[in-house]
């Protein structure tokens, strides 16, 4: 498994566990980030 692979999976478990606002919050932070170049 390569590691792109292993922190997908990471992921996918931690947001399956997570609660809905945290990941909102999160999801939009990195959106920022993002936007702001």
């Amino acid at each position: 498994m390569i590691l792109q692979e292993k922190l997908d999976e990471i992921k996918k478990g931690f947001e399956s566990s997570a609660p809905t606002e945290a990941l909102a919050v999160m999801h939009r932070a990195t959106e920022d980030l993002r936007n702001s170049g």
